[in-house]
């Protein structure tokens, strides 16, 4: 059985969607169903150009080393880099690309999808985040 890590994606063009993002993942896994579990997006805007774009956290479901049509040991080097916190590069659609991470986050369970209103420790979390992920010049580039 492989369980491959889940990533984040910390820009993702508003022109796709999830459905665009699993068929890249599918297409790059090279198996006979889909590989994600699910897709959250979460719309984010650019503060010095007003572009909005998403962060893309995805999950993938567990299967079997049979459901890979090829390249099994690419995929399996590939949970590898993930595992280690390898900054990894794919091109979804020559010459553009995503920068994939591994997704440190930690779970957040929110019954029904529900939306709800941050507490202070929330924001000041959210905010500590920002401050991780912009020191690394993350968003500093389009993809």
């Amino acid at each position: 059985m492989i369980q491959i890590p889940s990533v984040f994606i910390p820009r993702i063009s508003n022109n796709h969607d999830e459905k665009y993002i699993e068929r890249i993942f599918w297409q790059l896994f090279g198996c006979y169903t889909s590989p994600i579990d699910h897709i959250d997006l979460v719309q984010r805007t650019d503060e010095n150009t007003g572009y909005i774009f998403y962060m893309a956290f995805v999950f993938f479901r567990t299967f079997r080393d049979d459901e890979i049509i090829y390249n099994l040991n690419g995929l399996k080097s590939l949970k590898r880099d993930i595992e280690d916190n390898v900054e990894l590069t794919i091109t979804h659609s020559y010459p553009w690309f995503w920068k994939l991470y591994k997704n440190t986050g930690k779970k957040y369970k929110n019954p029904g999808g529900q939306k709800r209103i941050l507490s202070e420790e929330d924001e000041k979390e959210i905010r500590e985040e920002k401050k991780k992920l912009f020191s690394k010049k993350i968003f500093g580039s389009t993809m």
